[in-house]
């Protein structure tokens, strides 16, 4: 079994550091499973996962975003930069085909992933309470999400700075009685489920390490992860290859209303999607085993031989890639990770005998 806090950490080629926590099993008969942590949170929120990953022989790898936790900040970064980093973790792992799960904060870079990693190595993903663009309107979230999101929008870094000053100082402060004070202050405003998931203990131990971990150095990365959320995210929501996308959502949601998720849905065309009447945002602290379970395929695995197009959005410029190691073979990940289809060389061949 893997050590619930066990945190590791590699180099990138241009010298940013990565840090990830595992969780569950190390020695699953199933594809790993990348866990995306919301915001703001960090690596320990994996383990929201590892009681139901036990108890299904799976493996759940956890990282902490740039500038979050242990991993290098990277002022620069987009939604469409995550997948190099994700793929370097991955090839550093020696991991070949992985699924994804995403909680809150974590579906754009997700979603980011979906879009443009081939469907041979990342096998599907699952969004729950997912945050989604804030062009689907605000309706059914609460008045404070909204005015944060409002000043993440023109002022990332103050809306950093706010957060620190309102949350990081009780996070940092050695005397974990301040944090919990705090989130209990707050809990008391929450949708009836979240707030009986706070106090029961469901959520308490994850949400406090991945808040602690989160403003370690202060707030500015995740007032950066803030003003991303805020604006536009560099893709379309119809340009995300959705084989293998769920969305999973409750309906009493505040934080990341239903309403934007249903209308995400539409948008996703040939996702599928789960929803829960008597949930709020806290779906994974109730449901984490039928989320999990859901990854599984039934039958055993069947993986894909041949490389698959994605659809993209070609309107959509390349974002600067984080490099990734050379050594990683052209099939699995495309150069560069460029932001166009990778061609198979039969279909190359097929094409040119067309032409011709």
């Amino acid at each position: 079994m893997v050590g619930a806090a066990e945190t590791h950490s590699f180099d990138l080629p241009g010298g940013r550091s990565v840090s990830w926590s595992e969780y569950g099993t190390k020695n699953s008969p199933h594809p790993p499973i990348i866990f995306l942590h919301s915001s703001p949170s960090s690596r320990y929120e994996g383990e929201s996962l590892h009681a139901a990953a036990l108890s299904l022989n799976l493996r759940v790898i956890s990282p902490d975003r740039p500038g979050i936790g242990l991993s290098s900040p990277e002022p620069n970064r987009t939604f469409l930069t995550y997948p190099a980093d994700i793929l370097a973790l991955t090839h550093h792992l020696h991991v070949e085909r992985f699924r994804m799960l995403s909680l809150s904060g974590g579906a754009p870079y997700l979603l980011a992933c979906m879009r443009r990693i081939p469907r041979e190595v990342l096998l599907g993903g699952h969004v729950v309470s997912g945050v989604w663009p804030m062009d689907l309107g605000t309706e059914g979230m609460d008045w404070m999400r909204r005015g944060l999101m409002f000043m993440a929008h023109f002022a990332p870094t103050f809306v950093g700075s706010m957060m620190n000053y309102q949350i990081g100082s009780a996070a940092r402060d050695p005397d974990t009685s301040k944090l919990e004070a705090s989130i209990t202050a707050q809990a008391n405003n929450w949708p009836k489920p979240d707030q009986e998931a706070w106090k029961s203990g469901k959520v308490k131990k994850y949400m406090m390490q991945g808040l602690r971990e989160a403003f370690r150095d202060g707030g500015t990365g995740v007032g950066l992860e803030m003003g991303l959320y805020a604006k536009d995210w560099g893709f379309d929501l119809e340009s995300v290859d959705t084989r293998g996308l769920k969305i999973w959502h409750g309906k009493l949601d505040t934080t990341c209303p239903f309403e934007q998720a249903e209308k995400a849905v539409d948008c996703l065309q040939g996702a599928r999607s789960f929803y829960y009447d008597d949930m709020a945002h806290m779906v994974i602290a109730y449901h984490a085993e039928d989320i999990l379970r859901e990854m599984v395929p039934v039958g055993g695995e069947q993986f894909p031989t041949t490389p698959v197009k994605s659809p993209v959005d070609i309107r959509i410029a390349p974002p600067t890639p984080t490099p990734v190691p050379a050594t990683i073979a052209p099939a699995a990940v495309p150069e560069a990770i460029p932001d166009v289809p990778a061609v198979v060389p039969e279909q190359a061949k097929a094409e040119e005998a067309a032409a011709a």
